[in-house]
């Protein structure tokens, strides 16, 4: 997928699903510091997922 096409669902409740058929739900965040390049998707739950994925893994992204 295009980075443009990404960070347009940034701070939404979006639906991802990556390359090896993992979905996400969450609120889509961009990593800073050694997360950069990274996106994950905040859990509502516990406040936070420990699944980092790249542009490149992701299949696609919707909103929830």
């Amino acid at each position: 997928m295009k980075k443009s096409a990404v960070e347009s669902f940034l701070r939404e409740k979006v639906k991802v699903k990556c390359a090896d058929n993992d979905e996400y739900i969450g609120i889509l965040e961009k990593g800073t510091c050694y997360e950069e390049g990274y996106y994950h998707c905040k859990n509502e739950m516990n406040g936070h997922d420990n699944h980092w994925f790249r542009i490149s893994h992701i299949k696609s992204i919707s909103h929830c």
